[in-house]
């Protein structure tokens, strides 16, 4: 499997007001979206905690958390706000 993987934002008709993004299957999903968003924000990487992500359970933000841990070579980092489905505030989606 390439190396190169991204993940690519998508615009609807109507562009969204957060960028939604889309990875074709078979790429590992968290090392992907934490790549790619890494240089989406480069250069602005203080906007990185701006981000919500929505993940289907703990685990999901736990990796993610370790796949932006492995892709900055352990440096810290305030990552965006990673939250399971199950305990998302629906306040978010008004």
């Amino acid at each position: 499997m390439n190396a190169n993987h991204s993940a690519t934002k998508h615009a609807a008709t109507q562009p969204p007001s957060k960028p939604v993004y889309n990875m074709p299957a078979g790429y590992p999903f968290a090392d992907t979206l934490a790549k790619t968003l890494l240089k989406d924000y480069d250069g602005r990487i203080e906007d990185l905690p701006k981000l919500r992500i929505l993940l289907p359970t703990r685990r999901a933000c736990r990796t993610l958390q370790n796949s932006f841990l492995r892709h900055t070579g352990g440096k810290p980092l305030l990552l965006p706000q990673l939250s399971p489905l199950g305990d998302v505030d629906e306040d978010i989606f008004a």
